[in-house]
């Protein structure tokens, strides 16, 4: 899907980019998208909180392996000095 924004939403976009908050322009329409969604849900009470929380989690980019992050972190603990 294309779309065009004006320059009002471009340059949110990309201040929001800059600040390292989010990688990319898809990253912050992702996240426009699931506070939508959480704004649409808290009016419709129908839509539980399990369901918001899947659908932010779709939004929220790619997965990571949770054994490789915690041996990263551990790796980086390491090389610091830090033992606890």
């Amino acid at each position: 899907m294309k779309i065009t924004l004006g320059p009002a939403a471009q340059k949110i976009i990309e201040e929001r980019v800059n600040t390292g908050a989010y990688s990319s322009a898809e990253e912050v329409i992702c996240a426009a998208l699931a506070a939508l969604i959480r704004g649409e849900a808290a009016a419709t009470p129908e839509k539980s909180a399990m369901e918001m929380l899947l659908e932010d989690g779709q939004c929220s980019g790619e997965s990571l392996d949770a054994e490789v992050v915690f041996a990263e972190l551990h790796a980086l603990r390491a090389r610091s000095g830090r033992s606890d």
